[in-house]
C-alpha cells in the first residue's frame, strides 16, 4: 500500500528543501489538506540537478510505499557526489536552442 500526500515548498535555503502540507486553495488541495493537515518535509540535497528541480511556492505529491513492499533502487540514476565539485558554472553553449519554438 502506498500513500500519498502533497506538499509546497515554503524556503529552499542553503541546499536545503522545507516543505510543508497544502493548506487549501483548490478542492484537490482540501482533500490532502483533511488527510495531512500538518507536518513538515526537510530535505537536505546534494545534487545540483535534484535541487534544480524545486521551487519556492511549488506543489509537489509525495508517495510513501514500504520498502518490504516496492523496492525501486534498481530506477535511481548513478550520481557521483564528486562528479560536480570542481564545476560552480554549467556550460550550456553546446545545446542547439530553437528560439523560434517558443514563441506563440
Amino acid at each position: 500500500m502506498s500513500v500519498r500526500a502533497k506538499f509546497k515548498v515554503s524556503n529552499i535555503e542553503d541546499g536545503t528543501v522545507y516543505m510543508n502540507p497544502v493548506i487549501g486553495g483548490s478542492p484537490e488541495n482540501d482533500v490532502f489538506y483533511r488527510a495531512t493537515p500538518g507536518g513538515g518535509i526537510t530535505l537536505s540535497v546534494v545534487n545540483p540537478a535534484a535541487l534544480a528541480h524545486f521551487e519556492v511556492g511549488e506543489s509537489y505529491y509525495v508517495d510513501f510505499t514500504s520498502t518490504e513492499e516496492d523496492a525501486r533502487d534498481d530506477e535511481l540514476p548513478d550520481y557521483d557526489p564528486d562528479e560536480n565539485e570542481d564545476d560552480e558554472e554549467t556550460d550550456d553553449s553546446d545545446e542547439e536552442v530553437d528560439e523560434d519554438e517558443d514563441e506563440g
